[in-house]
């Protein structure tokens, strides 16, 4: 009875350690627990966990695998630098075989016209040629310089010598004692008016000019 006794104990215990292995036969097995580590700071390995294979049997999950990052050698790293479109203080490339383009050139300065002479006074200049047998020509040229317009002018002058007047045109004359006498009209400024005689005597120029009753002033 003793001996019968014991082989119910040792079944009974073979029994409870495969229920604890292998747990129900209706259901998948219960893994083991790891052993924790014995070294302090020590983690222990999580148990893998088990699926279901379609024929009925278990198998461990495969942990998923982490995708690689590492990039194909040869291929530039996304951390590269890349071309940006700024200069990085070289000289800008040039196209070989174009001219430079020619430097814009400054346009003279404008030109300034002439400034006008001052107003100056009436001027007389006399001229004279012999005309032979005793005869000469001597003519007159009255010039306005004022900056206006004279609305008269009287020119007086006298022959030298034994001179005698035989003709002087195309204005009218008088004496007023040995004094030719010529009244001109309006004279504008910068304008000239001449008045020619024609005499009998050695040719000597006349003398005692006189423009508007003043001594003529020659230019």
């Amino acid at each position: 009875m003793v001996v019968g006794a014991a082989g119910v104990v040792t079944f009974a215990a073979t029994l409870v350690g495969m229920y604890t292995v292998f747990g129900r036969e209706d259901g998948p097995p219960v893994p083991q627990a790891l052993k924790a580590c014995e070294a302090p700071g020590c983690v222990a390995p999580e148990a893998l966990p088990t699926t279901t294979t379609p024929s009925g049997g278990t198998s461990p999950l495969q942990p998923k695998t982490a995708k690689s990052t590492q990039q194909p050698s040869g291929s530039p790293s996304p951390s590269s630098s890349s071309p940006t479109g700024k200069p990085d203080g070289s000289a800008p490339p040039t196209t070989p075989g174009r001219p430079a383009p020619p430097s814009p050139t400054q346009p003279p300065p404008p030109s300034q016209a002439p400034k006008a002479a001052p107003p100056g006074p009436v001027t007389v200049s006399y001229s004279g040629s012999d005309s032979g047998f005793w005869e000469y020509r001597g003519s007159f040229t009255v010039t306005n310089r004022t900056g206006d317009t004279l609305s008269s002018w009287r020119l007086g002058f006298e022959l030298s010598g034994r001179s005698r007047l035989r003709t002087l045109w195309p204005l009218p004359w008088h004496r007023e004692g040995d004094a030719i006498v010529v009244n001109g009209g309006p004279l504008s400024n910068g304008a000239s008016y001449t008045v020619t005689f024609v005499a009998r005597g050695r040719g000597e120029p006349p003398t005692g000019c006189t423009l508007n009753h003043r001594p003529c002033v020659w230019g």
